[in-house]
């Protein structure tokens, strides 16, 4: 069957071209019965002409041009381009998609290590809380003092994981945290003294600043003796 269509095809051209030839044949058989007429032949002047003639002249070649179809150098260049630019575009839309779609590097942080006294509950952990307090202590702000007590208490819970420290927590919440250990009570009463002290307007003397603070040293040891 695959043979038969090509057949079919070739049959068709030649039976159209039998046609266009016999379209030329006149139809009237007229001229068949006409006289021929003869011609005398000029054998002279047959002489004459085919002196004029060259057979050594060789007919003149006809090369077709090639053409071409190179691109101009320019061109060539500003494809280059546009193809260099599209591949580092598409190189950085890959970094940056891979950047964002990992939160540990979009949303990672670089450490502060410039900490102030305004700025160490940013984080408790970084922050070098003892120069902090030993400042205050030799500047004799006490109520600064107090504070950084607290603030090292947290820093050492969060350091033996017996609560989770996040800078937006509050003091209560760690309390809750604190409900089923054995410290609950003291530190229940730290937390007292250093809101009462912090937040309070009410002015102290050195004497009781001094009293709360031994509290507050008394259980930083006892954490610090936790391994």
């Amino acid at each position: 069957m695959p043979l038969f269509k090509p057949l079919i095809f070739i049959f068709l051209i030649q039976f159209t071209g039998f046609l266009h030839l016999a379209a030329q044949v006149p139809k009237d058989p007229a001229y068949l019965n006409e006289n021929i007429s003869k011609k005398s032949f000029d054998e002279i002047h047959w002489k004459s002409l085919k002196k004029e003639l060259n057979y050594n002249e060789k007919e003149p070649e006809y090369k077709e041009q090639q053409k071409s179809y190179s691109l101009p150098f320019s061109i060539k260049s500003i494809y280059v381009k546009s193809f260099l630019f599209i591949l580092v575009a598409a190189v950085l839309i890959y970094i940056l998609i891979k950047l964002f779609s990992n939160p540990s590097l979009s949303n990672s942080k670089i450490p502060q290590t410039d900490y102030t006294i305004d700025t160490i509950e940013e984080d408790i952990h970084e922050a070098d809380l003892e120069s902090f307090l030993k400042g205050a202590i030799e500047s004799k702000n006490y109520k600064q003092m107090i504070r950084i007590y607290y603030l090292i208490i947290i820093r050492e819970l969060s350091n033996k994981k017996i609560i989770t420290w996040k800078k937006d927590k509050t003091n209560h919440q760690y309390l809750q945290e604190m409900t089923l250990s054995d410290d609950f009570k003291i530190f229940k009463e730290l937390t007292h003294y250093f809101e009462f002290m912090w937040y309070s307007k009410k002015l102290f003397s050195e004497q009781q600043y001094l009293m709360v603070s031994e509290q507050f040293n008394k259980y930083i040891e006892k954490l610090n003796m936790i391994r």
